[in-house]
């Protein structure tokens, strides 16, 4: 007989999951007021009383999160951070140099590529936080008691943190790269002063035109600053000599050229000469009325030799080199040298024979004064010191001045001028 079927089978009775009620909200995420940073959030949770059975309904999640932001007058601003930096050091070479080339010797002189450093480190940076913190010193000062109910602020912005607002904190945080705390300068090398050699002589002249009765004349050369020194023209030699001469004048003639060579006689081409093309010019080499210069004889003609066709052609003379002294004495005479070339040799019968070699070439006399050269030499200006004889000025002008500013006052600055014979020494300035 078979086994009858089983009409009973044990099973599991359901049950739903049953939870408790949520708690409240947990703080705030965001502790302070900054509507560009991102907003907080906060939780709330609450735990199961009843697990779920069998096809029971499951639980729901247990935890709840939501945005936020801080409520309430007594909520402070969020701190803002922000890189700060110092001056950048002095540049200097021996940061770049290895421990051996320090002990080697005197580092003063050094010049060229060097490096210059600074301290870099972060700060809090926002004025409003700087307020809020300053506000709540005050009403402490005020005589608050600790009873008094303060907003709810984190340690990092507690009221003696309002003390060490502009002190670093730790660069963490700052965002962004750290700025450099070193880079690359130059420190100048020092630059010698270099100078034009000497121009020639000018002409005899007074020291004061207006003043000529029983003075001696003098004559000036001058030289000129090539290459700035380091430290101004003041480190350079001096630029402007003088020598004593006789026969002064205060206007002269100047040459600035020759009219071209005419014939004598009407003729085509033989001896001629050249009319010379002048300026009246005063000491400083200046164009004056010509009228000026009537004491004075005028260069005359110059002889010259237009070519015939068969003659000998000859270049015109080079400029005058050159003297090679600066003055003369009985040992020593300033010699000076002029060249011409052949261009052409005579053509044939009939024409001017070309001159021998010696007749190419001319020297003359130059810087025939004597060797009694003098300067004057400077010292370093002192330092700015007020004027005396500006000071009433300076009072008037501040009485009508407006806006309540300091008067201005006009300084003076002096140095020591002595007069230089060269190869001698200091001499009286009257020389």
């Amino acid at each position: 007989m078979r086994d009858l079927p089983l009409t009973v089978q044990s099973c599991v009775l359901p049950k739903d999951c049953q939870l408790t009620d949520w708690i409240q909200w947990g703080p705030c995420s965001k502790t302070c007021l900054d509507p560009e940073s991102p907003i907080g959030n906060r939780t709330r949770s609450r735990q199961v009383v009843q697990f779920p059975v069998g096809e029971g309904a499951e639980c729901t999640p247990l935890e709840e999160l939501e945005s936020c932001e801080p409520q309430g007058e007594s909520v402070p601003p969020c701190a803002t951070y922000t890189w700060r930096s110092t001056e950048w050091s002095d540049c200097r070479v021996d940061s770049l140099l290895s421990q051996q080339d320090r002990r080697r010797g005197n580092l003063t002189g050094l010049c060229g590529g060097g490096l210059q450093t600074r301290e870099v480190y972060c700060v809090q940076a926002n004025a409003e936080l700087l307020k809020y913190l300053n506000d709540l010193k005050e009403k402490e000062k005020a005589g608050q008691t600790q009873r008094q109910q303060k907003p709810s602020v984190p340690p990092l912005l507690s009221v003696t943190f309002q003390i060490t607002a502009s002190l670093p904190v730790e660069n963490k945080l700052c965002e962004g790269p750290i700025p450099n705390r070193s880079q690359l300068c130059q420190i100048p090398c020092p630059i010698d002063c270099e100078v034009s050699p000497w121009g020639a002589w000018g002409p005899c002249t007074f020291e004061n035109c207006d003043d000529q009765a029983g003075k001696k004349g003098f004559k000036l050369r001058k030289r000129q600053i090539t290459n700035e020194p380091t430290g101004g023209p003041g480190n350079c030699p001096h630029l402007v000599e003088a020598v004593p001469c006789d026969e002064p004048s205060c206007y002269d003639w100047k040459l600035t050229g020759l009219d071209l060579c005419v014939p004598d006689e009407d003729n085509q081409c033989g001896p001629g000469t050249q009319i010379p093309q002048v300026q009246c010019v005063n000491s400083t080499g200046a164009e004056v009325d010509r009228k000026l210069c009537t004491s004075s004889p005028a260069p005359e003609p110059v002889a010259c030799e237009v070519p015939c066709s068969r003659d000998c052609v000859l270049s015109d003379w080079t400029p005058w080199t050159s003297c090679s002294q600066t003055c003369s004495s009985k040992t020593i005479e300033g010699k000076q040298m002029r060249t011409r070339s052949i261009l052409a040799y005579n053509a044939g019968e009939g024409g001017g024979a070309c001159p021998n070699s010696s007749s190419l070439q001319e020297v003359r006399n130059c810087n025939e004064h004597a060797c009694t050269v003098y300067h004057w030499q400077t010292g370093p200006w002192g330092p700015c010191t007020e004027d005396p004889s500006a000071s009433t000025l300076n009072t008037s002008t501040a009485v009508g001045a407006s806006g309540g500013g300091g008067p201005c006052s006009t300084g003076m600055q002096t140095r020591k001028v002595i007069c230089v014979r060269v190869n001698v020494g200091q001499v009286p300035p009257k020389k």
